[in-house]
């Protein structure tokens, strides 16, 4: 079920997205029917956050925060394609700062890689 404005048929501007028992999927922003713009994605099934931040064609992109199932900060920073890139803080499971990394989305031959730099 869906919430929220619609353009063309799609899911578009602000709204929040629902799976099976009304639990929350998405909120946020909308454009031709994709996560786009600021918005939170929920854990599957559950009500904690697995990702806070920026959308760009359904995947994460600009600011970002991602958290496990219990809703403890994993790592926040620049996200491109669903993926870290740029600067990234990651925390371990006390909430430490574990690393603080510069990450580069590289396409090759049409096939993604994730470097650490």
């Amino acid at each position: 079920m869906y919430e929220g404005e619609f353009k063309k048929g799609q899911y578009f501007g602000v709204g929040t997205l629902y799976g099976k028992s009304q639990i929350p999927v998405y909120e946020g922003n909308f454009k031709n029917g994709l996560y786009w713009g600021d918005g939170i994605l929920y854990n599957a099934g559950k009500t904690t956050k697995a990702y806070e931040g920026g959308f760009t064609n359904g995947q994460y992109s600009g600011k970002g925060k991602k958290y496990d199932v219990f809703e403890r900060l994993e790592g926040e920073g620049d996200f491109l394609n669903g993926e870290y890139n740029g600067q990234a803080i990651l925390y371990d499971i006390q909430g430490n700062i574990k690393y603080e990394v510069k990450c580069a989305m590289i396409l090759i031959m049409e096939k993604e890689f994730n470097m650490t730099l």
